[in-house]
This record gives structure tokens, C-alpha cells and sequence, in this order.
């Protein structure tokens, strides 16, 4: 079944106002007799191109390095990505006989906040399983020689 994202507000009385609503009922349409899900979500700011590459540029690159330093050579800046999702980024699913299965989500849906809290378990992680300093996103790294 094809995924509908649809935007609105919500008025100072409470009243749910939805942009775009025909364009539900044409997907409605689609699936006569079915069972949906509708999810509500506060819309939030997603991050900033900044705040994008000091993850990538400083945060997954410092990991990349030290699990490489500590022998995982064949390890990319997206495998860590990916294991950094795993850990600190998942969904469960759980089966009916209880066998839990934890799968990754991406990390672009995460507002600013959440994306920043996301960074900085990774941050508190990587100081107490890796021993390295990954510096703040405000940090001086002006390197002195």
C-alpha cells in the first residue's frame, strides 16, 4: 500500500484543517475494504546542512577512524552510519513468539532536537566505548602546531 503524507494545522480552538485533502480521498479510493493506519506527527524542523556535515565530517569520521585503529580496516563512514542507526536509532518488532528484532530508521525524519540528542548519545558512546573526545559542534578546532 502506497505511504500518503499529507500537511495541515491545527487552529487555536483545536479544529484539524488538512492541505491538499482531496488528494486523501483519491488515495482512499485506492484501497476500498482496507485497513489503514493514521499517524499524527508534529511537524517539526529537520536538521541544517551544518549540522549534517559535522555528524558525517566529524562524528562518523572520528569512529570510522578509531574502530580502523582498533583493526576494522574494511569499515566505510556508512557502515558506521549504519551501526550508529542500530544502536541509537530503532524500531522493534516483535514476534508473536517473542523473538524481538530491532531495525534501523533513517535518521532524516529526526526534527533538529531529536537529531541533536541522537548525536550526542553517539558522542557519550564513543567516550566510554571507544575512549575518544569527539569535540563539540561549537568546539575551537584550530589546531596549534
Amino acid at each position: 500500500m502506497e505511504k500518503l503524507s499529507l500537511y495541515g494545522s491545527i487552529d487555536e480552538k483545536g479544529a484539524l484543517s488538512i492541505q491538499n485533502r482531496q488528494r486523501l480521498i483519491e488515495w482512499a479510493k485506492q484501497y476500498p475494504g482496507k485497513n489503514v493506519v493514521i499517524k499524527f506527527e508534529r511537524k517539526g524542523s529537520k536538521r541544517s546542512s551544518p549540522a549534517n556535515r559535522y555528524y558525517w565530517g566529524v562524528v562518523i569520521k572520528e569512529i570510522t577512524i578509531r574502530l580502523r585503529d582498533l583493526g576494522h580496516q574494511w569499515l566505510t563512514d556508512e557502515d558506521v552510519h549504519d551501526m550508529m542507526k542500530l544502536k541509537f536509532n530503532h524500531e522493534q518488532i516483535v514476534s508473536e513468539e517473542g523473538e524481538v528484532l530491532e531495525l534501523p530508521k533513517s535518521t532524516t525524519t529526526l526534527t533538529k532536537t531529536q537529531f541533536a540528542e541522537y548525536v550526542d548519545n553517539i558522542r557519550m558512546w564513543a567516550a566510554g566505548f571507544l575512549s575518544i573526545n569527539i569535540p563539540d559542534p561549537n568546539a575551537d578546532l584550530t589546531m596549534q602546531f
